[in-house]
């Protein structure tokens, strides 16, 4: 009788404290950091296949960046045949993944896509021998895309990082890993993908 009544009193206090939500409003404004805004954002919402998903981030990247994603070819990751493969590629998580590759001033840029078993879409997106205003330009506008919720003085501090110690070997920031090995002289490997990868 003791231990009914107290899981009874302990699932009362739980479910006065932790699931309630205050719904007093407040007339103060909030202090939490600004996110950033895309200018051109369209008022459509992402799909739910991973090639949409992919086509989605590039319309979105285009109608921000001053320098396009031009579409070359899809290709299969995980064949190990093709230009595009990456050792990560033969896990069973890339089976049945989708890739794009594209060119970013003369730069290729390659997009894989997958859908895990509980049907979220995780992207990457790869670049080879890139510049470091490449690198830059690529977390700058694919960041915002990638994780709408990523605040202006976080994307700025990963910035201000990799301009000065022009690498970052997997540098954590919003929801997102960065890869970016190289120098100037032989350009820089480059990889950013979402923290649901």
């Amino acid at each position: 009788m003791k231990k009914t009544l107290m899981s009874i009193l302990l699932l009362f206090c739980f479910l006065m404290t932790g699931c309630g939500k205050n719904v007093t409003s407040s007339s103060t404004p909030s202090s939490s950091p600004t996110t950033v805004e895309l200018p051109n954002a369209p008022a459509t919402t992402k799909s739910q296949t991973v090639e949409d998903e992919i086509l989605y981030f590039v319309n979105e990247f285009n109608s921000n960046s001053k320098e396009k994603l031009e579409f070359v070819e899809d290709f299969v990751p995980s064949d190990n045949s093709n230009s595009h493969y990456r050792t990560e590629f033969r896990l069973g998580a890339y089976s049945d993944a989708v890739g794009k590759s594209y060119s970013f001033n003369k730069v290729t840029v390659d997009i894989v896509g997958k859908q895990s078993i509980l049907g979220d879409i995780s992207l990457r997106v790869y670049m080879y021998n890139a510049s470091i205003d490449q690198c830059i330009k690529m977390v700058r506008y694919a960041s915002p895309i990638m994780d709408s919720a990523i605040h202006t003085d976080e994307l700025q501090k990963t910035i201000d990082y990799i301009t000065e110690h022009k690498t970052a070997n997997g540098y954590y920031f919003a929801n997102l890993a960065l890869l970016m090995l190289g120098n100037d002289t032989d350009g820089y490997e480059f990889m950013l993908k979402m923290g649901n990868d």
